[in-house]
């Protein structure tokens, strides 16, 4: 064993929770060092370094009950015990305890993603207005969800599972999804506006984007792929309905959001749902939903209202369910009518 080893193996054993341990690379001209700061020289394990540094390499052991010092060319090797302040889980064993719930039960897992889903969204709204930058909270959150979905179905191989893949199904059987283009450009049939400062406009793309993936990850895959297993009819209508309805906590979570214009957004949410489910089962991939849910919520952000009415919201509210109920309709009437199979 080294001198280095020994030191790494002293400061294991007895560096307390708030030393601080500093690992720093430098360029080849600067000369290796180890600098060690202590509060008391007399402590055993700053006297045990001190020794290494003289040349004295022995270290503290047991033997038979008995403390003796021990020269380090009699010791065959070191072994690290257990931390005296327990041991915390490895990013690997959460890993575990994720795949094992998935597991155990997918429907569960899927329904415990999309109400860690709301209640974060619920959360970063005050949090949002405490920072004074709309929409950072709410980034922040999604891309960590985000980033945790997407290392969880590549670890576990579930990209085809999860409609991550290119469709099997030409584009043009999808009629080169140009309704799914009109209905990205609906925000700004009323012209287009800078609603938000350049820190706010930012931290909206982000978040809308995350949450593109986020909720055809969650509603359309999770979901929809749990209950399909059993029920395939059940599942394009509870996956459809529950992401609509699901809108509902923009009443309640700070945003600002009216009654009406809530119950516009559930009402298109819902048709837009049974939309992209059918896209996702027929087609065998998730990512043009992804791309249109994205596109609609991120040139949200660009919107303008200036002079439009009521009435005028509902003809374009009109308008956009016509374009998702149409297009649908084709889709399921054209598109192979044999469901394609929920991988396992």
């Amino acid at each position: 064993m080294e001198q280095s080893g020994v030191l790494c193996y002293i400061l294991y054993r007895e560096r307390s929770e708030d030393m601080k341990v500093t690992v720093e690379q430098i360029s080849p001209e600067r000369a290796e060092e180890v600098l060690l700061r202590f509060h008391d020289p007399k402590e055993p394990w700053v006297e045990e370094i001190q020794s290494i540094a003289a040349g004295q390499i022995t270290v503290n052991g047991m033997a038979d009950g008995k403390l003796c010092r021990l020269k380090l060319a009699d010791i065959p090797h070191f072994r690290g015990g257990a931390s005296r302040k327990g041991n915390h889980p490895s990013s690997a064993k959460r890993g575990k305890k994720l795949k094992k719930l998935y597991e155990k039960n997918e429907l569960i897992f899927a329904l415990l993603w999309i109400v860690v889903y709301c209640v974060l969204q619920s959360l970063a709204n005050p949090l949002n207005k405490r920072i004074g930058v709309e929409y950072s909270a709410s980034a922040a959150f999604c891309i960590l969800q985000a980033v945790i979905l997407i290392a969880f179905i590549r670890k576990n191989h579930l990209q085809k599972r999860y409609g991550l893949c290119k469709s099997p199904v030409p584009a043009c059987r999808f009629l080169y999804y140009v309704p799914l283009l009109l209905l990205a450009s609906g925000n700004l049939w009323n012209g287009i506006a800078l609603n938000y400062s350049l820190p706010e406009t930012i931290c909206r793309i982000v978040c809308m984007l995350c949450v593109g993936f986020l909720e055809e990850m969650i509603f359309r895959g999770l979901l929809f792929a749990a209950i399909a297993k059993d029920n395939v009819k059940s599942a394009i209508v509870i996956s459809s309905v529950t992401f609509g309805i699901g809108h509902i906590i923009n009443l309640f979570n700070g945003s600002g959001m009216e009654l009406v214009n809530n119950l516009c957004q559930i009402v298109f949410a819902i048709a837009v749902g049974f939309l992209l489910v059918t896209i996702f089962y027929r087609g065998g991939s998730l990512l043009p939903c992804i791309l249109v849910h994205s596109a609609i919520n991120t040139l949200g952000t660009f919107a303008s209202d200036a002079g439009l009415t009521m009435e005028m919201r509902l003809l374009h509210l009109g308008a956009l369910i016509a374009i998702t109920v149409a297009y649908t309709l084709i889709l399921t009437r054209t598109l192979p009518k044999k469901a394609k199979k929920i991988h396992k």
